[in-house]
């Protein structure tokens, strides 16, 4: 979680440093950092289960990140590359497109993009048909 996104839910208060409890209205937020931080901490998971060749663990991670914060391109641009090399082409395409759409700079999110639609459709193989316009 960005820091600059931190704010008390209940006064909205900066909380930056993630505090146990509010500084301007004292409530209790250490079960609300867990459940914010909690797609944060799938994400990463899902980062070392890759790195350690466990891609399809790494993949299951990852989807529970999207679905606690579908929101956020960086979990959609890992879960496309994790299908991706799981060979998931159309999900993985699927996952970058929303990644692409959700970023303020898409441009890692639209190079996955065009690496994984060159995959699916056989742009640079034997096979140089385009690919189909959606």
């Amino acid at each position: 979680m960005n820091p600059a996104d931190r704010f008390c839910p209940v006064c909205a208060a900066p909380a930056a440093d993630a505090p146990p409890a509010c500084p301007r209205c004292a409530s209790d937020l250490a079960g609300y950092w867990r459940l914010a931080f909690r797609p944060w901490a799938l994400a990463d998971h899902a980062a070392k289960l890759a790195a350690a060749g466990s891609p399809a663990a790494a993949s299951r991670a990852a989807f529970a990140a999207v679905e606690l914060d579908p929101r956020r391109p960086e979990f959609r641009l890992l879960l496309a590359r994790l299908l991706g090399d799981l060979g998931e082409l159309d999900e993985a395409i699927e996952h970058a497109a929303a990644a692409s759409s959700l970023s303020a700079d898409p441009a890692d999110a639209d190079a996955l993009l065009a690496a994984l639609a060159a995959r699916r459709w056989g742009i640079g193989a034997e096979n140089s048909e385009p690919a189909p316009r959606t």
